[in-house]
């Protein structure tokens, strides 16, 4: 397919490469100031990022490029000989297998419970001074379990028994109340990730990515089914991904710092709060959630 103008990508997702191998048609699903959303059937999503962050769902460019900013929405987008075509703007994007990037698995052991929970307070206690009142953050002095808690809305107090509950089901590992506890989140809150997907995409990542020899397999299942029913399908495939242990490099940051300490408190809080506008907090409350349920 002819086209005026290429670019380069630096990175591609493992799983955005799978759909390049297969030739998938995408669309357009939306344009932001960090790149383009688009959507391969039957539901696969595909983040072409002006960012840095690698994840399984994306492809980095080094640079904005404006003419991408001008694709519309509904849009379509053709995966061939290793490009990425954009045939209403005569553009594409050059992909190649060196440049595939798969998340790595942790490089180190975990730490004690003890150890895990004293760094988890540290990046809590920033994040919460450093976010406002975004999201869900207001829920962390009560999970945390801190003496100073702030007081709640009558919508957080009702989500914190939901989240309260979650916990216990880890805790006894009862994997039928963590099905019920964890879909019931899901599709909770505004945006393209709402916030109750968020929360159970860092409590998935951190359970299944450090696992300490118990077997969330069915809880998975059951999870990602629902998520793809009742939320939206950016939501269902990082929970996806959150569930094989993989996701965006931030929230793999932020999970190995907490788990195995290998990550400075103030980098953990970075991408915390680089990751959404409030995206990143929602997930560390599903991480604290796991942590807590395994003390």
């Amino acid at each position: 397919m002819h086209t005026r103008w290429e670019h380069r990508a630096v990175s591609v997702g493992d799983k955005v490469w799978r759909l390049c191998v297969q030739g998938s048609q995408t669309s357009v699903l939306g344009v932001t100031s960090r790149g383009l959303f688009l959507l391969a059937l039957p539901q696969h999503i595909v983040f072409v990022s002006f960012e840095r962050y690698r994840s399984p769902l994306t492809i980095n460019l080094d640079q904005a490029f404006e003419r991408l900013g001008i694709v519309e929405v509904g849009a379509t987008a053709q995966f061939s000989d290793s490009r990425l075509i954009f045939p209403s703007i005569e553009d594409a994007i050059s992909l190649s297998a060196v440049a595939v990037w798969h998340c790595p698995p942790p490089s180190l052991p975990a730490q004690p419970r003890a150890e895990q929970t004293q760094l988890l307070q540290m990046i809590a206690k920033d994040v919460l001074a450093q976010a406002g009142s975004n999201g869900l953050v207001a829920l962390l002095p009560r999970l945390m379990d801190w003496p100073d808690a702030s007081s709640l809305t009558t919508e957080h107090f009702a989500l914190l028994d939901q989240l309260l509950a979650v916990r216990r089901a880890v805790q006894v590992g009862d994997h039928p109340a963590m099905i019920a506890g964890l879909t019931s989140l899901l599709g909770q809150g505004r945006g393209l990730t709402p916030s109750g997907d968020d929360v159970v995409i860092g409590l998935l990542l951190l359970l299944n990515r450090w696992p300490a020899d118990r077997d969330w397999m069915a809880v998975n299942r059951a999870v990602i089914e629902a998520a793809y029913q009742v939320t939206t399908t950016l939501s269902a495939n990082l929970i996806e991904c959150a569930a094989a242990g993989q996701g965006d490099e931030r929230l793999i940051t932020v999970a190995d710092g907490i788990a195995a300490g290998s990550t400075s408190i103030e980098e953990c809080v970075d991408c915390v709060l680089k990751w959404g506008s409030s995206s990143g907090s929602d997930a560390l409350i599903g991480m604290a959630l796991a942590v807590q349920a395994a003390r």
